[in-house]
């Protein structure tokens, strides 16, 4: 027997969809979503988000083009009204890539796979890059393929003057990425970690043992993979303030990670 969504029947909802109804609102099935396609897009177009599904099995989301993290020019396109007549084709195909919806050639809306908006903030906590940047903080963009989380590979970090984080994302693409950036669930102050060899450039980074840095296991662990070792004892761990740091002379890898701002005021002092 076919899946049949009630509108009002939180019960059939996918538990793993349930935050996203919370936040969201119910789905509107397929066959309703077609008949009020003009309204559905103008609410995309004026920054809604709106659930889609089709037969309950499939969930998708109509959204504004701020919520597409990769280039359009990358992305399949549909006109409006060729997207209405194959709804169900659209839908189906969202779920391996965005589909964008055109009106006159110009991209006015798109087609996501629903789980795409598990993991962004709500739109109350996601901080915009394009406010960051014109609040003065530095996005620093990072690769980590080793990373704790599975497919998350790319980090985004925005970073005040003052060396403080002021928000994270971490995400499956550089643009995820920068779509999730959020105020951290942390405090603490940005530093960069260096695997080193050879000449210690202690004018530019601390030594943390000599300054009593009390260095992270995910650090070490992390250190350890790229030489650092009592097999190697030309390989070495340095640290500094991310706002202070450069590429230095011997670097064999680095790392971004957070420590106590009374810690990195510890590590400035050293570094003079």
């Amino acid at each position: 027997m076919p899946y049949a969504f009630g509108m009002d029947d939180a019960s059939n909802v996918p538990p793993v969809f349930r935050s996203l109804v919370d936040r969201l609102g119910p789905p509107v099935p397929l066959e309703n979503a077609r008949s009020r396609w003009a309204e559905l897009v103008a609410s995309a177009e004026a920054g809604t988000v709106t659930l889609i599904t089709r037969g309950g099995r499939e969930w998708a989301a109509l959204v504004p083009m701020a919520e597409v993290a990769e280039p359009v020019a990358w992305m399949p396109m549909w006109p409006l009204s060729e997207a209405r007549a194959k709804l169900g084709d659209v839908i189906y195909e969202s779920h391996a890539r965005t589909q964008v919806l055109t009106r006159h050639r110009k991209p006015v809306a798109a087609i996501v796979d629903a789980t795409v908006l598990l993991h962004r903030p709500t739109p109350a906590d996601r901080l915009p890059v394009e406010t960051l940047l014109a609040a003065g903080h530095r996005i620093i963009l990072e690769h980590d393929p080793d990373g704790e989380d599975a497919g998350e590979d790319y980090c985004a970090t925005a970073v005040a003057v003052t060396g403080a984080t002021v928000a994270v994302g971490v995400g499956p693409s550089v643009g995820e990425a920068l779509l999730r950036l959020a105020a951290p669930d942390y405090e603490g102050t940005l530093v960069i970690w260096y695997v080193m060899r050879g000449d210690s450039p202690f004018a530019a980074a601390a030594d943390p043992q000599l300054v009593g840095v009390d260095i992270p296991v995910r650090v070490l662990d992390w250190a350890e993979a790229h030489g650092l070792g009592e097999a190697d004892p030309d390989v070495y761990l340095l640290v500094a303030p991310a706002d202070e740091a450069g590429r230095l002379d011997g670097e064999v890898a680095t790392l971004t990670d957070v420590l106590p701002p009374e810690t990195v005021a510890q590590i400035r002092a050293e570094i003079g």
